[in-house]
């Protein structure tokens, strides 16, 4: 669906560490290939902008890589969990898996993944004028029933 923003990372082991470090996909134009940035500002965020609403990682190798939606489409909510997909080659063979399903390739050699966009919630409505005179008549009464204390405290004493 246009709108919708994604990046791409994959989580590598660190030595003596038990945390993996996460490295997001940067595609370089230039050289035609992935630099992987532990920066999450640097990544290279792709949009749904061609008729067909399509995304594109190019130059993955085998291993586990996570689709991360960045901005849903307008009037949409953002996905809730990450997207897993597993890719393996062995003898030529490509073999694709999205969330542990494995998917085939279309006529072109590209392999799809479709993402349900759910409707997002309308946000409430708070706030505005009636919570400003609600607000005011609050004080109003606060200070009215403070006078009120006072001045019989004061007669009390008085007499």
């Amino acid at each position: 669906m246009s709108g919708a923003k994604f990046v791409l990372y994959k989580q590598v082991p660190v030595e003596g560490k038990t945390e993996p470090k996460t490295l997001y996909y940067k595609w370089n134009s230039t050289t035609k290939k992935i630099v992987w940035t532990e920066k999450f500002e640097d990544a290279t965020e792709v949009e749904a902008d061609n008729k067909y609403e399509t995304q594109e990682f190019k130059g993955l190798d085998d291993g586990t890589y996570f689709l991360q939606e960045t901005v849903a489409p307008d009037g949409y909510g953002k996905l809730a969990k990450d997207i897993q997909v597993d890719i393996t080659c062995s003898d030529n063979q490509f073999t694709v898996k999205v969330d542990g399903k494995e998917i085939k390739a279309n006529q072109y050699k590209y392999y799809t993944v479709d993402i349900a966009n759910t409707k997002g919630s309308p946000m409430p409505v708070t706030g505005g004028a009636g919570t400003i005179a609600l607000v005011v008549g609050g004080l109003i009464l606060f200070g009215a029933t403070a006078i009120v204390l006072v001045t019989k405290k004061r007669m009390y004493n008085a007499g």
